[in-house]
């Protein structure tokens, strides 16, 4: 596993580049998942926990990670502009989405 060294964030402060960046939808069919990527190199996939859907905008504006990653955030279903979930779903539920 690579590590890579992050320059020190102001909690609450994004650069206007991401805050701005629109975010896309993809459609898998029976749902639409709202995401967005920054950054080039190898694909580094964030996953949001509970309720914080945009836990990591403040990574997306990390310059020296997305100079060697691309970094892909997306809306879990049932979360922002992705999908509404139609019923309570489990875990696993979200994995197989």
């Amino acid at each position: 596993m690579r590590t890579y060294p992050m320059a020190p964030m102001q909690p609450g402060v994004v650069t206007s580049a991401v805050s701005e960046e629109r975010l896309r939808r993809v459609d898998l069919g029976a749902v639409q998942l709202e995401f967005q990527e920054r950054g080039s190199g190898d694909p580094v996939l964030l996953i949001h926990a509970a309720l914080l859907a945009d836990w990591f905008t403040p990574l997306l504006a990390q310059v020296p990670l997305t100079q060697r990653c691309r970094l892909i955030s997306y809306h879990r279903l049932g979360f922002a502009g992705s999908s509404r979930a139609t019923a309570p779903l489990s875990i696993g539920d979200l994995v197989r989405e």
